[in-house]
């Protein structure tokens, strides 16, 4: 089986803890005074979460999040550390981290990230067994954060993929030209280099064209997938020992491949997803939140499943606003609490990121779709110039949640706001200085 990717590039040291599980969570009670730290710098995965926690009278803190303006200025956020996650230098992160739960009274980890994520699930038997850990044992993360990984377990449970193979360079592509026909996607087999920063997906109109723009800074192996014809769809969940507990399914009506979505809806669960699911969960005993993602033709009703990300996902905001908490059931079943899921969530809930939004209708508005992989492998989903009309209209009479929006926080939301003003003034700026 192939091992996890990135490995960490120094040994961190002797083991301290060599027991810990997270498929037992909640030994004893913890007191609603504890501090949780969140570790991520992705604005839509920490804003929800610590607006969640916060509302429920639990102190959150923040680290490894990049100086993000957005977080910085939350209410729901009460110290925001300065440490980095540096994955060349395991062992001295660690430290610093384990320095910041001890001074800081740290009670439960919660990482939003796949770098984080990746991290401690190569450090967790040096986390002290007292800390409450946010996220699944190890040989699900193995699984979970490795796509050829969830490929194999996909075969295994008999749930429908598109082809693929493992590729090491470009010159691999030529003994697979009988294979792959059509579009195609090449994939890192970790979202995550171990730092910070995440490692895209690039959609590819035929195996020539990737071949000829072969990303030389993903190193492999890789994987290539043929691209499935259909709509994004995921079911998000929250899973104890294997047991399904809560799930949402939500549509992408705006995507750009690999990159994720910026608007999307609230719809019922499709019983055949919500079964692979079910499969899933079972067979890896996995315990935390995460989000199986699907493509689904609307025409045959034919499915399949892309991969699974084994954390909070980044429509977490759509999720809370159709009427299911998820960090805060997390943190109730991390901490021994029974959760209090509620039987059914909203559906036809809209929300949207609005930076990234508006300029996805600006791409589209001027015909940049028209050119899908001339960016990067940046395509985006197609939409008819009714829908788009649509779509900014919702925005502009207020009938959709926006990601970074709360009545109750709004300093993010106007750090958003200011984000999207000034990048206009720049290029009108540069503009006139060239004049």
């Amino acid at each position: 089986m192939t091992a996890l990717i990135p490995k960490l590039t120094e040994d961190i040291g002797p083991s301290a803890n060599l027991s810990r599980s997270t498929n037992n969570p909640g030994s004893s009670i913890a007191k609603r005074s504890g501090q949780i730290l969140i570790l991520g710098n992705d604005a839509r995965t920490v804003l929800p979460v610590a607006r969640s926690l916060g509302r429920q009278g639990l102190k959150v803190q923040l680290n490894w999040f990049d100086n993000n303006p957005l977080l910085k200025c939350s209410r729901f956020i009460s110290i925001c550390h300065t440490d980095v996650l540096d994955a060349q230098h395991p062992a001295e992160t660690l430290a610093r981290l384990l320095a910041c739960v001890e001074q800081n009274s740290i009670e439960t980890i919660l990482p939003t990230s796949d770098a984080a994520c990746i991290f401690l699930h190569q450090s967790r038997s040096k986390i002290p067994l007292h800390i409450h850990l946010g996220m699944s044992d190890s040989a699900a993360c193995e699984t979970v954060f490795n796509k050829n990984l969830t490929a194999e377990l996909a075969r295994a449970l008999s749930i429908a993929i598109p082809a693929q193979e493992i590729v090491n360079n470009p010159q691999e592509l030529d003994l697979l030209a009988n294979q792959f026909s059509g579009q195609v996607a090449l994939k890192p087999l970790c979202s995550s280099d171990g730092n910070s920063s995440k490692q895209f997906a690039t959609l590819y109109p035929d195996l020539k064209s990737c071949q000829k723009n072969w990303p030389e800074k993903l190193a492999g192996p890789l994987q290539l997938q043929e691209y499935f014809e259909g709509e994004a769809q995921g079911i998000v969940f929250l899973a104890s020992s294997g047991n399904l507990m809560v799930a949402m399914q939500h549509r992408r009506l705006h995507e750009t491949s690999g990159h994720g979505s910026t608007y999307r809806e609230s719809i019922p669960l499709n019983q055949e997803l919500l079964s692979a699911t079910k499969k899933i969960l079972k067979e890896l005993n996995y315990t935390g939140v995460g989000m199986c993602e699907f493509r689904v033709n609307p025409e045959n009703g034919k499915w399949v499943l892309l991969e699974i990300n084994g954390r909070f996902w980044g429509s977490l905001p759509l999720a809370i606003n159709a009427g299911l908490d998820f960090p805060y059931y997390y943190w109730q079943l991390l901490v021994g609490e029974t959760p209090d899921v509620p039987e059914c969530y909203q559906h036809g809930v809209r929300c949207r990121n609005l930076r990234q939004d508006l300029r996805w209708m600006w791409r589209q508005g001027i015909g940049k779709h028209s050119d899908p992989y001339g960016t990067n492998g940046w395509k985006m989903n197609s939409v008819s110039r009714f829908e788009l009309f649509s779509h900014a209209l919702r925005l502009l009479t207020l009938q959709d949640h926006l990601d970074y929006y709360s009545r109750d926080d709004l300093r993010p939301f106007l750090q958003e706001i200011k984000a999207v003003l000034s990048a206009p003034c720049r290029r009108l700026k540069k503009k006139f200085s060239n004049w």
